[in-house]
């Protein structure tokens, strides 16, 4: 045999190794996906770390020291009680009086619902440039309202408390904080002169009334 037909020979026989050998490793990498389906599931498996969670709300509040209550109660003895409620227990402050509890804040009242946070966003950005809490009383808050403001204070973004109070207890709140009664067309439109809000020294509600200690400085 010349030369060139023994490389051919070569060539051809290499050829065949290799696709013999391809063949195999299918075959064989076939097999072991087959097993692989068939095989039960270990009866343990390896313990990962649990994913860590954060709550929209905070699931306990912090409770005044003793000193702390024993001022709140005198404080209290020189205030005024009004049937307005706190609209729902995400904004109370103490554990242990269920009560939501605030000094020298700033007030909104307003003879109307309040559906939107844009119809207190004004008020919540002025409270924020003074420096200072704010008390909105309404005659009803939109359940998704409470719950963005309430997220928000939960995150110390602001601080905010919404109150719940009929028309004759908003003249009422009014009348102590000297806040001039609010148009829910003004809040919506934005206009919120500072005469608008009222002042008080303390604010305590709870989700059946609210006392209210004057603010010495407006007398």
């Amino acid at each position: 045999m010349i030369s060139w037909e023994w490389g051919v020979a070569a060539l051809l026989v290499i050829g065949i190794v290799i696709i013999s050998y391809g063949w195999l490793s299918d075959a064989m990498r076939a097999k072991r996906e087959r097993d692989g389906l068939k095989a039960a599931p270990p009866d343990k498996l390896p313990e990962l770390p649990a994913p860590a969670y954060v709550t929209q709300f905070p699931t306990d509040k912090e409770a005044l020291s003793e000193s702390e209550r024993e001022h709140l109660t005198t404080e209290l003895e020189h205030s005024v009680e009004i049937a307005g409620r706190l609209a729902t227990a995400d904004f109370v402050t103490d554990s242990v009086s269920k009560a939501m509890i605030t000094w020298n804040p700033l007030v909104l009242i307003v003879d109307s619902d309040l559906t939107s946070m844009r119809e207190i966003l004004p008020a919540i950005k002025y409270a924020k440039t003074q420096n200072r809490p704010l008390i909105v009383g309404a005659t009803g808050f939109d359940a998704r309202l409470l719950g963005e403001l309430a997220a928000n204070v939960a995150l110390q973004i602001f601080q905010i408390a919404p109150i719940i109070m009929d028309s004759q207890v908003c003249r009422q709140a009014c009348e102590i904080t000297r806040a001039e009664l609010a148009e829910i067309s003004d809040l919506r439109s934005g206009y919120l002169p500072p005469t608008l809000f009222g002042s008080a020294r303390l604010w305590v509600s709870d989700e059946a009334k609210s006392t209210i200690q004057a603010d010495e400085n407006l007398n």
